[in-house]
């Protein structure tokens, strides 16, 4: 979330989200933080139905 975070303080700033408001500024910030969340939500979806599917568990439990 780092470089979509770091545009969205960007466009915060009244002055500048004016300027950039029709420009690929906006589409670059709305890609970056979409695309960040659709990676995060694949491997929060692999390691939850990894057990379910293979019957490995991937966490290690310390006795």
């Amino acid at each position: 979330f780092t470089i979509g975070g770091i545009t969205g303080v960007v466009l915060s700033f009244s002055t500048l989200d004016f300027i950039l408001h029709y420009s690929f500024y906006v589409v670059s910030h709305f890609l970056f933080v979409l695309s960040i969340c659709a990676g995060l939500s694949f491997l929060s979806g692999v390691s939850f139905f990894f057990n379910l599917f293979f019957l490995i568990n991937l966490y290690i439990k310390k006795s």
